[in-house]
């Protein structure tokens, strides 16, 4: 497989002596510049298929380095999300904090912009929180030791501090569950 790319061919060269470096520039096209080591001469967006690690390359905008793109012999999808209507997937998806809209004008979301914190947006506001402790449906959230306002709370350990205003919270301790309503009394439910 080649990976040298002699073109342009300058001058007057006759035809014979340019037949070879258009036939491995040809070749370096066909195979991706495929080989054990990257190729000597580079451009920006070049793909290199790196047959010692199994993995294709593509040389970044600047042409300073080489960017893993994707697994070679990947009979799957490469890592790629698909556009063929299928919901086959390989590897992870790391959105790093960015929302993952759902609908046609961006006010439907998921979302993780604070930490080990989920939440679900719907219409540009808020109306669910999950946390390692539980979860908040609907309402505003906590601030502090003040609960937040319209809300109804499921969590796993102790009773909320405060009361809440037209909300609920549900908790459980101790294998039971109780139930603290608007004012700040408890029911226990089992």
């Amino acid at each position: 497989m080649s990976q040298t790319w002699s073109l342009p061919i300058s001058g007057s060269t006759a035809l014979s002596s340019s037949r070879t470096p258009i036939n491995d520039a040809a070749e370096a096209l066909r195979t991706l510049h495929s080989g054990t080591s990257a190729p000597s001469s580079t451009v920006a967006y070049m793909l290199w298929a790196d047959t010692t690690n199994n993995l294709l390359k593509q040389r970044d905008s600047g042409d300073a380095a080489w960017t893993t793109v994707a697994v070679l012999n990947d009979t799957t999808n490469w890592g790629f999300l698909r556009f063929d209507g299928s919901n086959a997937m390989t590897g992870g998806l790391d959105l790093d904090g960015q929302q993952l809209i759902l609908d046609a004008d961006a006010d439907t979301s998921l979302h993780a912009s604070t930490d080990d914190q989920i939440d679900v947006e719907v219409g540009g506001s808020d109306v669910a929180h999950f946390t390692a402790t539980g979860l908040k449906i609907g309402g505003t959230a906590d601030h502090g030791t003040t609960p937040g306002t319209n809300v109804v709370s499921i969590f796993n350990g102790t009773a909320p501090v405060g009361t809440l205003t037209n909300g609920a919270s549900l908790y459980t301790a101790s294998g039971e569950l109780t139930v603290i309503d608007s004012a700040g009394n408890t029911t226990v439910l089992s």
